[in-house]
């Protein structure tokens, strides 16, 4: 009786987090409904640059640091996880919002675990999930490019810097620094973005630092 209780009033206080896991979940399924036939990514000089890269073999220089290649050279964690579905394009749109939608929801989930009020969480996780839902954003899942899947691993490397932010350890370190390397290859500015996101935070840290210690 009494572990019953606990899982009641468990529930009860998490239940923005269990809505906003059920609208991910309902936005993605609604999305996979939709017949996407849309070819026009084959224009795209930078989408068969990306392909012709995920042929080269995995474990070579030139599959990370491609050299001399008869195409534009890119960062590796596009054509990396083109490589893993198998180099075939339907296979990499369902991966892309699969991607997409989980990344979604954890940085939600994230952001929802600095809010105080369960009213300040519901409404939050509302507004995301329309705004990761909304077509602008989501259509970048049916095309061969580097926008979902750079999109996707900044949405995973923010939630995992926020958890850790939160709840400190370990292994939350290394998972963050696993998904900073995966999003500092998604596209070639990035990295720019990188220094000055980490160069601030150390500031930031160093002031908050000075600042107790004059109190």
């Amino acid at each position: 009786m009494f572990h019953q209780l606990q899982f009641r009033v468990g529930i009860k206080a998490a239940w923005p987090q269990y809505l906003v896991v059920l609208l991910f979940l309902i936005s993605a399924l609604l999305h996979f409904q939709i017949d996407v036939s849309d070819t026009r990514w084959t224009g795209f000089g930078d989408a068969w640059d990306y392909l012709k890269q995920s042929e080269l073999p995995l474990f070579s220089w030139d599959f990370f640091f491609p050299e001399n290649q008869n195409w534009s050279e890119r960062p590796f964690t596009v054509p990396l996880l083109y490589k893993l579905c198998g180099k075939d394009v339907d296979t990499i749109f369902v991966v892309q919002k699969i991607i997409h939608f989980f990344a979604g929801c954890l940085l939600t989930l994230a952001i929802m675990a600095f809010l105080k009020t369960k009213f300040a969480k519901a409404i939050c996780g509302v507004l995301l999930c329309l705004l990761l839902g909304w077509w602008n954003v989501l259509s970048w899942t049916n095309l061969i490019s580097s926008e979902s899947v750079s999109l996707s691993m900044m949405l995973l490397w923010l939630a995992s810097f926020l958890f850790w932010i939160k709840s400190p350890s370990k292994v939350k370190l290394a998972i963050h620094f696993l998904l900073l390397i995966l999003f500092s290859f998604t596209r070639d500015n990035w990295p720019y973005f990188l220094l000055i996101f980490y160069g601030l935070s150390l500031i930031l840290l160093f002031y908050q630092k000075s600042l107790w210690k004059s109190i």
